[in-house]
């Protein structure tokens, strides 16, 4: 895969994870540049996987990757005011854990489709 890096996409979900369980150390523009990188991160995997010849429609992992859109917007939306959203830090970090598992997932099939 040309762009897309798992360790740096594991990274950047801790760094995420991070930014959520400790506001107070790491500031709002962390939490923020965590979670695009992390969305860039899933960006570069569906344009390497197209680049590769995956086509998405028939793969389901179009359909299993937009599951994650509304989570990533949500937590847009709290680390920016987490004090005045809905969400408290539990269900941001279930959130999180929620994309990173969806992902995860996709990836794994990607990886052993190309393996056999």
């Amino acid at each position: 895969m040309e762009n897309f890096n798992f360790s740096s996409f594991a990274k950047m979900y801790e760094e995420l994870k991070r930014s959520i369980r400790e506001p107070h150390i790491y500031k709002t523009e962390i939490g923020l540049g965590a979670l695009s990188s992390f969305k860039q991160k899933i960006e570069d995997f569906k344009e390497d996987t197209l680049l590769n010849g995956i086509i998405w429609e028939d793969s389901g992992y179009d359909h299993e990757l937009r599951k994650t859109e509304y989570p990533l917007e949500e937590l847009k939306t709290y680390i920016s005011d987490p004090k005045n959203h809905r969400m408290d830090k539990e269900d941001a970090l279930i959130f999180s854990d929620y994309i990173w598992l969806t992902f995860l997932g996709v990836y794994k099939d990607y990886e052993a489709n190309q393996l056999s």
